[in-house]
């Protein structure tokens, strides 16, 4: 997958390989993507973007973190499911000074 900065991403349509997420507030969505992209070629979920691409942003990206380690903390049972190796990367980025996804 080729790399993009995240301005470049939010831009992009949402597909196989690129989800926008609003908020972590229901993590089965979310395992259920992130099984989607183990599964495949992969991809990238975007935490604080509407599918309409309105950047709402994470007000407090520690506390998302830490509900995102709550929902994978059991990473077992998504590997279980998982066809291939996954392996799962974390990154905030701040867009504005009141915006980070």
């Amino acid at each position: 997958m080729p790399r993009m900065n995240i301005e470049q991403l939010i831009t992009s349509p949402e597909g196989k390989t690129l989800e926008f997420k609003r908020d972590l507030s229901s993590p089965r969505p979310i395992l259920k993507t992130l099984l989607a992209f183990a599964n495949t070629a992969g991809g990238r979920l975007i935490v604080g973007v509407a599918d309409d691409r309105q950047v709402f942003g994470v007000e407090h990206p520690l506390d998302e973190e830490a509900k995102w380690g709550r929902a994978t903390v059991n990473a077992r049972q998504l590997r279980m499911y998982a066809k291939k190796t996954t392996v799962f990367e974390l990154k905030a980025v701040i867009l504005t000074s009141k915006r980070t996804v």
